[in-house]
């Protein structure tokens, strides 16, 4: 039945967007943890704390993406921050 197909594909998508956005938040409750306290420090402009929190993080989750994709963005914009302050 083409209606029972297109509900099971409908399905798949959705679990898998779903595991895309844990996986961008954490799958543990310490990887989410230390995620929130990265994002808490950048709001606050401290890079350096946000950074340690996020390499906190990615110790609870080696193998996040997300998590080592966001801190080579932070490292990025210390490096950009002690640059243009010299």
């Amino acid at each position: 039945n083409v209606l029972s197909i297109r509900r099971m594909q409908t399905q798949e998508v959705e679990d898998e967007v779903k595991t895309e956005v844990q996986q961008q938040r954490g799958t543990t409750a310490n990887g989410r943890r230390y995620l929130t306290l990265c994002e808490e420090e950048e709001r606050r402009g401290a890079l350096p704390k946000a950074i340690a929190h996020l390499r906190t993080a990615i110790t609870f989750e080696p193998k996040n993406v997300s998590f080592r994709q966001k801190l080579d963005r932070l490292e990025q914009q210390l490096k950009a921050a002690k640059t243009a302050s010299k």
